[in-house]
């Protein structure tokens, strides 16, 4: 896994514009800092989808957006094999439940050689199911906190 920047500061405020705002342009200025991490043995581009519900509740799966934004820098195609879950808990809530994971299933099998793209990697546990489960060597991402890169 690489990523262009730690978790803090303008980057993480870019991150959290494109997630949560949908500000447009931030995926193509994020797609560029991405193009030097892919390296050149890449063959498609494979996006860690968001859970479903976040993304109707926020109108974006920036992971998509982040990698079709790359996918025209560097004339990749974007792969959609991942099908997310539809919804997962958040935080643990006032029930001390503990926080929901990202799983997923697989739509279609990615190419060989194939680069996960995501917004963040936090503990990695959400990146390593998308790995697992696509088949995918190498992932890419904006930023990456200090515990899981």
């Amino acid at each position: 896994m690489r990523s262009a920047f730690g978790h803090e500061g303008a980057a993480r405020l870019l991150v959290h514009r494109l997630k949560y705002e949908t500000v447009s342009g931030i995926a193509d200025r994020m797609a560029e800092v991405l193009e030097p991490l892919l390296g050149p043995q890449a063959t498609a581009l494979v996006p860690v989808p968001r859970v479903i519900s976040r993304r109707y509740r926020y109108g974006i799966d920036q992971a998509s957006a982040l990698a079709i934004a790359l996918g025209r820098r560097v004339d990749l195609p974007v792969v959609c094999c991942l099908r997310p879950r539809f919804w997962v808990r958040r935080r643990a809530g006032t029930a001390g439940g503990p926080r929901g994971v990202q799983t997923f299933s697989l739509k279609m099998p990615a190419p060989v050689g194939s680069v996960l793209v995501d917004d963040v990697v936090t503990t990695g546990t959400t990146l390593a199911a998308a790995a697992r489960v696509a088949g995918c060597q190498r992932a890419v991402t904006v930023t990456a906190s200090d515990v899981g890169a």
